[in-house]
This record gives C-alpha cells, sequence and structure tokens, in this order.
C-alpha cells in the first residue's frame, strides 16, 4: 500500500513541478483483526520548504499518536512524509475512518474518510511473534510503614522483550487518591541483553493513618513487529502481566511520653538559633532572629515552632507585627522572624527546645539550641496616653473616675483616659442623685431617642476613623490611632463596651479573641521602634474584624 502510494505521488510531482498540500489515511489493507489494535498509515504531500507538525495529529478532535515512519524526495520540490498510528479494536463489521487533521506551515489539513472491515480471525502468520513475554514488578523503595508527614517511594517495574500495544492496565501507584503525590512520576528506561526494563516511580506522604494495600496491579496488550512496508504485526497470543498487592502501614506519633514541644518535626535534625540584628537594645525594641533545621524529612511542612510557649519565652518577648517568612536551601529551612523585648530584665535570647520524630528509633529526639546574651536597656520615653479628644464626649467626669479606679485594680493593662482620680466617697450623693434620674430618662422615649441616636453617631463616627486612617496611611503612628478609634466606637456601638474604654480582658472570648490579639499588635506598632509599618494590612485586618462583629449581631 505504502508503495503505490510512493508510485502515485511520483507520477503527480513529474507532471507538476511544485504540489499543494494533500493527506491520506488508511487502515492497513483496509482490514482489522478482531481484538487485536488497528494499524494505520498517513501519507502527506508536501512543497519542499513546508514543515509538518508531528504534534498536531488529531482524530474527532483528540490527538493521535503517531510514529515518524520514513520521508521520500520525489523530483521537483515534492517530498512525501509517512507516518504510522495505531487505533483500540474494533467488532466484527464495516466501519468507517474518520478524517485525520494535520497542521502543515499554519495551516491545517485533513484526510478524507476512508472504510475499513474488521473480521473474526486471527492475523496472518507473518504477524506471528515467538518468544514475546511481559512482566510486571511491584516494590516500595524505602520503608513500607510511616509517620504522618513522612514519604516514601512507589515503583513499577515492566519487562519485556519485543514492540507491546497495551490495551489494558491498572496501575494504582500513579492515581493514588490515599497519600499525598510529591511531584509527577518519574519514567526511566534502559536496556539489559535484549530486554527492555521501564520503571515509573512515584514518591507519597502520608497524610492519613490507617493500613492501605494498594493494588493488585496488571498490563496486558500484544507483541508486534513492523514489516518492511511500514505496517505493525501483531502477535495472536495476548500477554499478561499481573503484581501482588503491596501493603503500607500509617501509624501515628507515639503519644507516649511526647514532649509538648513537638509539632511534627520527622527525622534526626540539626537547629541553631542566630541573632541578626544587634545584641544590645531597648524596652520595647525587636530582635531579627533567625531559626535553621536541617535534615527534617517533611521539610516542606515544618511550621516555626511555638516559641512564647516555652521557658524563659512568655511574658518577656512577643512577636513582632512583621510576619515572619521562610525559605528552603537544600536540607536546610530557614524561618525569619521578629520578638520584642517587653522587660529590661531580660539578659538573653533563651535555649530553644526542638522535638522531632526519629522513625526509625521509634521515638522522640529533643535537642536545644545554644543561648545568646543580650543587653536590656530602659526604654527613654514613656508610653503616650490615650488621645485627649475622647475626653471631650465625657459629661460626668466622675463616673469615668470610678470606672477607672475598678479597671485599675482589676488589669492595669488597659487603654483608658487621662482623667483625674476622684474618691468614690466624696461623690455618694451626686451618684444617686444621677442614677436615679438616669434609670428615669432611659425609660422616657426621649431617653430611648438618645440611645438611638448616640448609636447611630457611634457607628458614624467607626466609619469616620477609618476613611481618616486611610487618609494618612503616609503618616503610621496617627493612622494607627485612628484605627484604634474606629474599633472602640464599634465595639461601643455594638454595646460590648459602654464607655471608650478597651479593657482588654473582657474581649477573651473565643468570639473576640481576634478583637483582643489586633489590639495588641496596634500597641506594639505605637510604641515599638520599628518605622516600616504597612498601614493598608492593619486597615483590611480592622474592616475583616468590624464585618465579622456586624454579621454576629
Amino acid at each position: 500500500m505504502v508503495g503505490f502510494f510512493v508510485f502515485f505521488f511520483s507520477i503527480f510531482s513529474f507532471l507538476f513541478l511544485q504540489a499543494e498540500v494533500m493527506i491520506e489515511a488508511t487502515i492497513d489493507q483496509n482490514r482489522g483483526y478482531l481484538h487485536f489494535p488497528l494499524s494505520g498509515t498517513i501519507t502527506i504531500t508536501t512543497s519542499e520548504g513546508e514543515k509538518i507538525d508531528p504534534d498536531s495529529f488529531t482524530i474527532n478532535g483528540a490527538t493521535l499518536s503517531t510514529s515518524y515512519y520514513k520521508q521520500v524526495s520525489l523530483t521537483g520540490a515534492t517530498k512525501i512524509g509517512i507516518y504510522r498510528f495505531s487505533l483500540p479494536a474494533k467488532q466484527v463489521g464495516s466501519h468507517t475512518l474518520p478524517p485525520i487533521s494535520v497542521k502543515v506551515g499554519k495551516q491545517t489539513y485533513h484526510s478524507l474518510a476512508t472504510n475499513y472491515f474488521v473480521v473474526d480471525k486471527e492475523p496472518p502468520p507473518e504477524a506471528k511473534l515467538e518468544n514475546a513475554f511481559l512482566k510486571l514488578e511491584a516494590f516500595v523503595r524505602g520503608s513500607s510503614k510511616l509517620y504522618l508527614g513522612e514519604r516514601t517511594t512507589l515503583v513499577y517495574r515492566l519487562f519485556y522483550n519485543q514492540s507491546i500495544d497495551l490495551t489494558k492496565s491498572h496501575l494504582p501507584f500513579v492515581h493514588l487518591t490515599q497519600f499525598i503525590k510529591i511531584g509527577d512520576a518519574k519514567v526511566t528506561e534502559k536496556e539489559q541483553n535484549g530486554v527492555t526494563v521501564q520503571e515509573i516511580a512515584q514518591m507519597i506522604e502520608a497524610k492519613k493513618t490507617g493500613f492501605y494495600e494498594i493494588g493488585p496491579s496488571f498490563v496486558e496488550g500484544y507483541a508486534y513487529h513492523i514489516s518492511l512496508s511500514g505496517e505493525k504485526r501483531y502477535s495472536p497470543q495476548l500477554l499478561y502481566a499481573k503484581a501482588p498487592a503491596v501493603t503500607i502501614e500509617v501509624a501515628l506519633f507515639s503519644d507516649d511520653q511526647q514532649p509538648a514541644s513537638f509539632n511534627g518535626i520527622i527525622g534526626p535534625i540539626e537547629a541553631s538559633l542566630d541573632l541578626l540584628s544587634p545584641a544590645q537594645l531597648k524596652v520595647g525594641e525587636s530582635l531579627s532572629i533567625l531559626l535553621s533545621i536541617k535534615g527534617a524529612k517533611n521539610i516542606n511542612e515544618i511550621s516555626l515552632p511555638d516559641l512564647l510557649c516555652q521557658p524563659g519565652f512568655s511574658g518577656l518577648f512577643e512577636f513582632n507585627h512583621l510576619a515572619s517568612f521562610t525559605e528552603i536551601k537544600g536540607d536546610v529551612k530557614k524561618f525569619y522572624f521578629q520578638l520584642r523585648v517587653l522587660n529590661e530584665l531580660v539578659f538573653e535570647l533563651p535555649s530553644l527546645e526542638i522535638t522531632s520524630f526519629h522513625s526509625k528509633l521509634h521515638d522522640y529526639q529533643v535537642i536545644r539550641t545554644a543561648a545568646l546574651p543580650l543587653t536590656v536597656t530602659a526604654a527613654n520615653k514613656k508610653i503616650p496616653k490615650f488621645p485627649k479628644s475622647f475626653t471631650k464626649k465625657i459629661t460626668k467626669p466622675f463616673l469615668v473616675s470610678l470606672y477607672q479606679q475598678k479597671v485599675k485594680l482589676a488589669n492595669p493593662f488597659i487603654f483608658t483616659h487621662p482623667f483625674k482620680q476622684v474618691a468614690f466617697a466624696n461623690h455618694f450623693f451626686p451618684i444617686y442623685l444621677f442614677f436615679s434620674s438616669l434609670l428615669v430618662f432611659l425609660g422616657s422615649w426621649k431617653g430611648k431617642k438618645w440611645l438611638k441616636k448616640r448609636k447611630k453617631n457611634n457607628a458614624n463616627k467607626s466609619t469616620f476613623y477609618l476613611k481618616q486612617a486611610k487618609a494618612n496611611q503616609e503618616k503610621p503612628q496617627c493612622a494607627v490611632k485612628l484605627i484604634e478609634k474606629a474599633l472602640i466606637y464599634k465595639l461601643m456601638e455594638m454595646k460590648i463596651f459602654d464607655l471608650p474604654v478597651v479593657q482588654l480582658e473582657r474581649l477573651t472570648s473565643p468570639s473576640l479573641k481576634n478583637f483582643y490579639d489586633f489590639f495588641l499588635q496596634l500597641e506594639s506598632v505605637q510604641y515599638s521602634s520599628c518605622k516600616e509599618v504597612k498601614i493598608n494590612k492593619f486597615i483590611k485586618e480592622a474592616e475583616i474584624l468590624i464585618l465579622h462583629l456586624e454579621k454576629r449581631a
């Protein structure tokens, strides 16, 4: 068939010096055999300067895999490219080969549809291949007993001594859902004494405890060889290879004597703590610190240990508002972060305890970094008082003073106002009269109207101060105070606080814990020595907090 096409197109090129692009696709001998893949030929006639895109073959809109067979140059500027293809087997009867498309140069060309038959009998004797074999192996390269976050590699090895078209395959290693696949499967191929060995390796990571049986796996197909005419000749014998299932156990970390500092690191590790900023600083200033962890098997997943829960850190240091960041170099993961010093009694950056799980020993490994000496002196400036503008809205100073006395005894760490203390005993009678009048007023229609108006005004103030913060982003300290004001008025609007005084211990409920943390961040920014403050980030966080508070209501 191929010889016929070559002869035909050689005559055609002789009559015309330059042929236009033509494509023809046929099934070999216009015949297929039941249970055997169909093989066919694509012949493309082009001019000498035109290029065929070998990756552009399609059939019925789907990509068609082809193999280049040969090229024939004819008289003049004409050449013929011959490609081979295979299609799945069809049922017995008459069938139509749809048009096949291919891109030549910048244009796409199509073949004409052709008919072929599938018969229920064996291929001719010359297609039979003797001594063809197929073998499949499946195994685990590494440990088959894993702990959460630990990795291993699943491997297939396929052995064959003839070219084979696979008709079925079940290789679950490549399509796992029970584990996290790390990268794509790696495929390698080599030849040993006339036998081709193809290896498929997929690295996985344990994500859930349990006992997993993966498989069994199998492949099947027909061996073939290509005749002198370029046709595939298949063996009538179906080759089948099976590999037994492999088992993997994923276990929890041992609960026996698990150290409190363990946060999921696996493997024997090394760790070090280094200062990236001067060891001499004042209270309220920040240290730049680098933590390096080397050798962790789950290096991509490990996180910064909880420093502030360890002895020597709690109450003496806090995280700076600047976000930490990480980088991985080889088998070392580096954590860059900042800690703010809270007390002049600090004389060192304490030793940090880091715990990993040693899977081979089935036990925990605890290491400690070296302590780093520090020199901390008292801050020069006092913590500024709350903005005076808030005091203008308070008509009864003695009430605030009374409230302030109670807060001061409960928790000195508050946002408050610079009002003078007034003894409760000296104002007993005025207080009695005031509250009596207030109860009558609030029960009246005017009182309700006044409260409604005050709530509306507070809402307006919350929005106003947040807008002012956006307009003053180039003045970080001013913007932070404005954000603080906006949140305080929002808390008043939602009746969480009655006065513009934020008592932090009242914000520790689960629904208000984010407010608590955010107020601490704002205070840290106001009184730290850090000059690079991302005000826009704080504004967005404030807007989110307000939104969640409104939805809760």
